[in-house]
């Protein structure tokens, strides 16, 4: 009973996560394929430096959302172990 109910959970997250993403892969295919040369030719007009500082100036945030998510990962595991040893 536990491998049924276990294999039907798996296959219902399954679905749940596959359908959306290759919904979004088709869509992004049939993006790239209208518009990837006029992306292409645009690149030329791009000023890279002010790209790369305006990415620095980023470099803060995103630092600050990794860590958070290693901190709250890392509570998870923990309350997860205690709860564990409870039982």
């Amino acid at each position: 009973m536990g491998r049924v109910r276990f294999g039907a959970t798996f296959i219902k997250w399954y679905a749940i996560l596959a359908i959306p993403a290759t919904i979004l892969a088709v869509l992004l295919v049939v993006l790239l394929d209208d518009y990837i040369t006029s992306w292409i030719n645009s690149l030329s007009y791009i000023n890279w430096r002010l790209v790369a500082v305006e990415g620095s100036a980023r470099l803060p945030e995103l630092v600050g959302m990794v860590v958070g998510l290693a901190i709250i990962l890392g509570i998870l595991l923990l309350e997860r172990k205690q709860v564990e040893s409870n039982s």
